[in-house]
């Protein structure tokens, strides 16, 4: 294989895809989420073990935003 086979260009950032959070891109293609990486209650849980296990003072978790 040679170098062009294996190197694809990078992702680039366009008018459509600014400002866009919460969203996975392969080179620029939007890709699905996978179910868990949607899912609130699980984040609520990750980001209160990360206070606790980081000794961080307890705040609110970052607003979650709709997804899907």
């Amino acid at each position: 294989m040679d170098n062009a086979e294996t190197h694809r260009p990078a992702p680039v950032r366009t008018e459509e895809t600014a400002g866009q959070t919460g969203r996975y891109f392969h080179i620029d293609v939007e890709q699905p989420l996978a179910p868990v990486a949607a899912d609130a209650a699980l984040a609520e849980r990750l980001w209160t073990q990360a206070l606790e296990l980081t000794g961080l003072k307890p705040t609110p978790p970052p607003v979650l935003r709709d997804v899907t």
